[in-house]
């Protein structure tokens, strides 16, 4: 699992973040423009491209060309896991995007101007995890231990559970990102590292 961490090595301080994607092409498109005209250091993503419905490819080349970084959701892992068996799903995306989807990486760190930033889409390096309403204090401890969250880690920004949060838990922030399709304002925020602002923004 360590080979696919990947870290960037800008720091940053304005981070625009982008939720769970889902083969929504029309709704990436118009985010990714509102956070580069807010200004933003860099534009992130917290995965889930793929969905069965058309657009994944599209998504895929978008992520690409515009330079944002993206981390591997569940979908995109249960589709390369299903695709490696079935040649007519593969074909459905196209080779471009399979390479897209296959090279990205579980966990992101970002060098923010207020210390390291994880992007990820469940909880670290699990996918399918996310924070309980009960006992998270406990949770987040356990997860530090267990090496899915940097101990030295200030933020954390995910996604997977279609909510929009922010939790600060095991003296790190939480930050849940929605997905792009729930409502106007999900899925799209600026994070101001240094003086600890969360905003959403309208697309």
């Amino acid at each position: 699992m360590r080979a696919n961490l990947q870290r960037v090595t800008k720091e940053v301080r304005h981070l625009g973040v982008i939720g769970d994607v889902h083969a929504r092409i029309d709704l990436l498109q118009r985010a990714s423009d509102a956070l580069e005209a807010a200004g933003v250091d860099i534009v992130v993503c917290v995965g889930d491209i793929y969905a069965q419905r058309e657009g994944s490819a599209e998504c895929c080349r978008f992520l690409r060309d515009r330079r944002i970084q993206t981390v591997r959701g569940n979908h995109d892992r249960w589709f390369l896991d299903a695709a490696g068996r079935d040649r007519d799903l593969r074909t459905s995306i196209g080779p471009d995007a399979i390479e897209f989807l296959s090279a990205l990486p579980i966990t992101l760190t970002i060098h923010s101007v207020a210390g390291p930033v994880l992007l990820c889409h469940g909880v670290g390096s699990n996918d399918l995890a996310h924070i309980p309403q009960t006992f998270p204090n406990s949770f987040v401890r356990r997860a530090i231990r267990l090496g899915l969250i940097p101990a030295d880690c200030k933020l954390v920004i995910h996604g997977h559970s279609h909510l929009q949060r922010q939790q600060h838990l095991g003296g790190i922030r939480f930050v849940t990102v929605g997905p792009l399709h729930s409502h106007p304002s999900a899925g799209c925020i600026t994070i101001d590292s240094q003086n600890d602002l969360v905003s959403t923004v309208a697309y």
